[in-house]
């Protein structure tokens, strides 16, 4: 199984790099995707992990109704997107202009249905057709869409089917017969703290907007996320955690006794372009590895 989708901060050159260090070594029974995004390190933990079961969490809703609609309406998910496909790869490759009409006709009639309690198949599968195409796996919306997904189309270069439909058929049995699918605040998420529990959480960056037309994610929420680091381990879990370090000792002050790994590597930020930063990987499960010393 693999994300269904690119994201802008998805953790696999991260989990590439880190290699087994990423991983506890005791048993889990229970992972939980505090921030699940896309997917990416539930996708590998689900190899990790084989027996376990899984909670994931995420708190735009638009994509946790496009995860719940997979997994209970996953033959008409897949039709509808596949239809969506099939109509915009009949627009020739060297058609930009007719490709990007089509996919921002998508996009708008997908705004206009504002759906505020969770979307309908025919609106997750928009939404998931635009996904798979846009630019450079951006979530952004503007003053027009309400706070609804309206990220614009990518290259449009597009020759043949993007869809995989195996995969799509693999995530929704995962999503039915091993998940349980949130869209919680983090803080509920302390009910399944315990022995044999496996929390990692990646939330917005510090100094990042997070998912732009979603709350910001705020320096207290930042200081509350590690404090529930701290309970979970308190509670016998195990707990790892993302973010990047500005140097002011943010990590160093909260949750001291937890292991703060250090790994320099280039960071892509919307509207800030690339530069270097110090990303950081905090565990409460210790390895001596050769990578970090």
């Amino acid at each position: 199984m693999k994300p269904l989708f690119k994201w802008t901060g998805s953790k696999r050159k991260m989990m590439d790099k880190f290699g087994p260090s990423f991983w506890p070594a005791e048993e889990v029974t229970t992972f939980v995707d505090g921030f699940y995004g896309a997917g990416s390190v539930t996708c590998a933990a689900k190899e990790r992990f084989p027996n376990a079961r899984f909670i994931i969490n995420d708190v735009n809703n638009e994509l946790v109704s496009l995860y719940k609609n997979l997994a209970s309406h996953e033959a008409e998910m897949i039709e509808r997107s596949f239809e969506l496909e099939s109509k915009y790869l009949e627009i020739h490759h060297d058609l930009k202009e007719e490709r990007k009409a089509f996919y921002n006709k998508i996009k708008l009639s997908y705004i206009a249905a504002n759906q505020p309690f969770g979307e309908t198949p025919t609106e997750s599968s928009k939404l998931l057709f635009m996904l798979k195409i846009n630019f450079n796996g951006w979530w952004k919306t503007y003053n027009y869409s309400n706070g609804r997904y309206a990220t614009p189309p990518g290259t449009v270069k597009e020759k043949k089917s993007f869809l995989d439909i195996e995969n799509l058929k693999e995530t929704a049995s995962f999503f039915r017969e091993r998940c349980s699918i949130n869209d919680w605040d983090f803080r509920y998420l302390d009910r399944y703290a315990g022995k044999g529990t496996y929390f990692y959480f990646d939330p917005p960056y510090r100094d990042s907007d997070g998912y732009e037309g979603v709350d910001v994610f705020s320096e207290q929420d930042q200081i509350d996320l590690l404090h529930l680091c701290d309970e979970l381990d308190t509670k016998g879990s195990l707990v790892s955690y993302s973010n990047k370090d500005i140097g002011d000792g943010f990590f160093q002050q909260h949750i001291p006794h937890f292991e703060i790994i250090e790994l320099e590597n280039n960071f892509t930020a919307q509207r800030k372009g690339k530069r270097k930063v110090t990303e950081v990987f905090i565990r409460n499960f210790f390895e001596k590895n050769a990578l970090f010393t």
